[in-house]
């Protein structure tokens, strides 16, 4: 799994046919408000690992088989920060890392939701090449 262009197109890999891709998905303020798709568009969740009260959410995804395709889906972050929190922004952390490829980097996303302007969408696609 590799960033084609980190500047331009940061939330864009490309992956090989097959390989498996982790994400675990945490955030600083409970309680965890992120909602993913049943499926991702173009695949499945191989394995999904909820526990909302003790956090992080961890799932993995398989790339498809057939060079050209793709796998995408949507994560909408949002928060429920007391009224007087001194930092009104719940902060969620999304890693994504190979489990075909241990040593390519993780690809590390921050996404702040600050109280009341959530949720917040971020979408991610994955490129066979």
């Amino acid at each position: 799994m590799l960033q084609p262009d980190p500047a331009t197109q940061p939330n864009v890999f490309n992956c090989q046919p097959s390989e498996t891709i982790n994400l675990v998905t945490s955030v600083d303020k409970a309680p965890f408000l992120a909602q993913f798709p049943p499926a991702p568009t173009g695949g499945a969740w191989a394995t999904v690992v909820q526990d909302k009260a003790n956090l992080p959410d961890t799932r993995t995804f398989v790339c498809p088989a057939a060079k050209g395709n793709s796998i995408r889906f949507v994560v909408s972050c949002d928060e429920r920060i007391a009224a007087g929190d001194p930092d009104p922004t719940a902060h969620y952390t999304l890693t994504f890392t190979s489990i075909t490829n241990p040593l390519n980097p993780p690809a590390v996303f921050n996404i702040g939701v600050p109280q009341g302007l959530g949720p917040i969408p971020s979408s991610y696609t994955f490129n066979v090449v």
